[in-house]
């Protein structure tokens, strides 16, 4: 399971359930516990989220929200066995954001233990409730066991027919964003211009570290962080690892080449909305300002995504990018150009 990628439209779903604060001294009520719940799960924090799930099935044993809870925890903690039976439970909830994507992660289960007839049926069951994840399932490491099967591609064309009927579904909630800004103020003018960039923290995983080095991640963009683009807003002129990058506003994602070179890709968002891309499509982006970046030799490790911008204004104005997940450390050279 990837959990940069996978999971991202269950989560949505977990989260598009708005909860009531818990009153002053009370017990948590359920819906503040499916609040936590979701939080839990947004921040990878996969025992405490199925501690949580539980709590919630012993006030409702057929929380159809929980049994989904519990079933992506413990899919993400390995514990297949236990994964399946909740993903079983959740299946048979009503309700469209949770129903069919328990079927596709039951059928994940099944895949990832190598019971290929067992994933082809919940597949099946998957796009009969409603399942409209192909885009999610095309890169979902849980299903590379099936790939070479003949069955999946006879599924691709039949979901594909499927998709071509018009099936749509809206997935809504709230994640947590994190920003870094620097801004320049002057005695006399007041301020003079800022740089911002905000994105998604992601919280690092040891097993990150097998996938940062397969094929999958070379030679292609990434996501930069979790849910939405992680965006740069500048409205001064500033060169960063070289490039002239106008005042504007750009959507960020990561590139690697052959070679591991790494560079930040600035998009105009224009071109983007355009296409109707959401953030993890990125790979399907193109052009964009390049960035070049250099790798940074560090022992401390970033136990989320962190994003830093550094300006000395003391020595002309000039400090550095610095991307930091777990053990990788990324920068770029920034120099600002104030108006005088």
């Amino acid at each position: 399971m990837k959990p940069m990628t996978a999971l991202s439209l269950a989560l949505l779903a977990l989260l598009a359930f708005p909860a009531a604060r818990a009153q002053e001294g009370a017990p948590p009520s359920a819906s503040q516990l499916t609040k936590t719940m979701s939080a839990q799960l947004q921040k990878q924090d996969w025992a405490g989220a199925m501690q949580t799930a539980k709590s919630l099935l012993e006030i409702d044993e057929k929380n159809g929200q929980a049994w989904h809870g519990l079933g992506l925890a413990l899919h993400s903690l390995g514990r297949l066995d236990e994964a399946l039976e909740a993903h079983v439970k959740a299946s048979t909830s009503s309700n469209p954001n949770i129903g069919p994507v328990a079927c596709y992660n039951a059928a994940c289960v099944h895949a990832l233990k190598g019971q290929k007839d067992e994933a082809f049926a919940w597949l099946d069951k998957a796009l009969n409730a409603g399942f409209t994840g192909f885009d999610h399932m095309a890169t979902d490491p849980d299903m590379d066991g099936l790939r070479d099967d003949p069955r999946y591609q006879k599924f691709v064309e039949e979901s594909g027919k499927t998709a071509a009927k018009g099936g749509i579904s809206a997935f809504s909630g709230t994640s947590p964003r994190e920003s870094c800004r620097v801004r320049f103020w002057s005695q006399a003018k007041g301020p003079v211009g800022q740089i911002v960039i905000d994105y998604g923290p992601v919280a690092w995983k040891k097993e990150y570290e097998e996938k940062l080095q397969s094929a999958e991640f070379k030679d292609t963009r990434w996501r930069l962080g979790s849910d939405h683009w992680t965006n740069l807003d500048v409205n001064v002129s500033v060169q960063i690892g070289g490039q002239d990058v106008p005042a504007g506003l750009y959507y960020v994602v990561l590139e690697r080449k052959e070679g591991d070179t790494y560079s930040l890709v600035l998009l105009d968002p224009e071109e983007v909305r355009a296409k109707r891309l959401d953030a993890y499509l990125a790979q399907y982006t193109t052009g964009g300002i390049v960035v070049p970046l250099e790798v940074v030799e560090t022992e401390s490790v970033a136990d989320a995504l962190t994003i830093d911008i550094n300006v000395d204004t003391k020595k002309d104005n000039t400090g550095k990018v610095v991307v930091h997940f777990g053990p990788h450390m990324l920068a770029a050279p920034v120099k600002v150009r104030l108006e005088s």
